[in-house]
């Protein structure tokens, strides 16, 4: 049984994949510029029990996004948490 759930999780992944190729296969990606017209948003979830407890890695990830110089039509949205018990 075991074995036949990793086949099928194997075949998942294969098909899952072959859909990403899409009609550009081989066309480089894009990064977000305010000449395209296109909104952008960016969603980031920062766990902070396991994060900033540990060394501050929350407060250095969060200090280095803001140095970054986005472009207009991109907007980041920042959602935190955090537990004292894992």
């Amino acid at each position: 049984m075991k074995k036949l759930l990793t086949y099928l999780l194997a075949l998942c992944m294969i098909f899952s994949l072959a859909a990403c190729a899409g009609g550009n296969a081989g066309s480089e990606a894009t990064e977000p510029s305010a000449s395209t017209g296109t909104d952008w948003a960016v969603y980031w979830y920062l766990c902070g029990s396991d994060l900033e407890s540990g060394g501050g890695f929350a407060t250095n990830d969060l200090s280095e996004l803001m140095e970054v110089q986005l472009p207009d039509n991109v907007k980041v949205v920042i959602e935190t948490g955090g537990s004292t018990v894992w």
